[in-house]
């Protein structure tokens, strides 16, 4: 830093004004400072709790992260997380963030927005799980082991095979990889109900309908030239989430 104090720059100013969302929390997780490209992403949401950012099944989560970073190592962490976005979408996003100091004490938690990753957020907690058991499920997604959740969780394994028991008998699931399906069924079936969502899934079918000899792309409604029934089948939800990333991906490219 003695570097920068004797080029007698404005590091403050060039923060605020850097297109990379920067945030300041304090020791009692409350949003203090956004710099206008952290407004844009998440709105002014200073002097709020950092929870209500996060997505709701990310709370404990991101209280566990936070209060690691505030009083471990000064080299702070690398984290993913979702957050909920100035027009209430869910996002996922990269952070880095490392302790604030003054005076040689910590007095909260700088950090930046590293990444905001283009791919779908994750989904939604299912309805019938508790945040534990959706942060379980999550993990689970993403092809973690029963030690690596215990890891992830800082819980014990005994404790993690527990949730994970609760959890399939809440998704009345016989093994992991059902759970996994079921929670993505019932995120796709959530998604295309969304105000809005229905439109689009209705555009892409509608595009994608004359464009394709693949049965498998429209299955139950490649022969059905009604615009009505294409509508009904695509909002009902009843196509598989492959099936709809087809769609869209033809919606896509022929819209360019």
């Amino acid at each position: 830093m003695s570097e920068l104090t004797s080029l007698g720059g404005d590091v403050e100013d060039a923060i605020d004004r850097v297109r990379v969302p920067a945030y300041v929390i304090d020791r009692h997780g409350i949003i203090r400072w956004l710099n206008p490209a952290a407004r844009k992403l998440v709105g002014d949401v200073r002097g709020r709790q950092l929870t209500s950012v996060v997505a709701p099944e990310e709370t404990h989560r991101a209280k566990r992260i936070f209060t690691r970073n505030l009083l471990g190592p000064p080299s702070g962490s690398d984290n993913k997380a979702v957050v909920i976005d100035a027009d209430g979408e869910r996002l996922s996003v990269e952070v880095s963030a490392v302790p604030l100091r003054s005076g040689g004490h910590v007095i909260g938690v700088f950090g930046q927005v590293k990444d905001v990753e283009e791919d779908d957020p994750p989904q939604p907690p299912h309805p019938h799980l508790t945040p534990r058991q959706a942060e379980v499920l999550r993990l689970l997604e993403h092809g973690d082991s029963t030690e690596q959740i215990a890891r992830e969780l800082h819980l014990s394994v005994e404790t993690v095979r527990n949730h994970i028991r609760h959890m399939l008998r809440a998704l009345n699931a016989h093994s992991r990889l059902e759970a996994v399906a079921i929670g993505r069924r019932e995120h796709l079936g959530r998604e295309l109900t969304r105000p809005g969502a229905c439109f689009g899934r209705i555009a892409a079918a509608a595009s994608a309908r004359p464009r394709t000899s693949d049965p498998s792309l429209v299955t139950g409604a490649q022969s059905n030239q009604n615009d009505n029934a294409w509508r009904k089948f695509v909002c009902n939800g009843t196509l598989t989430l492959k099936q709809a990333q087809k769609l869209e991906l033809a919606y896509k490219r022929a819209h360019g």
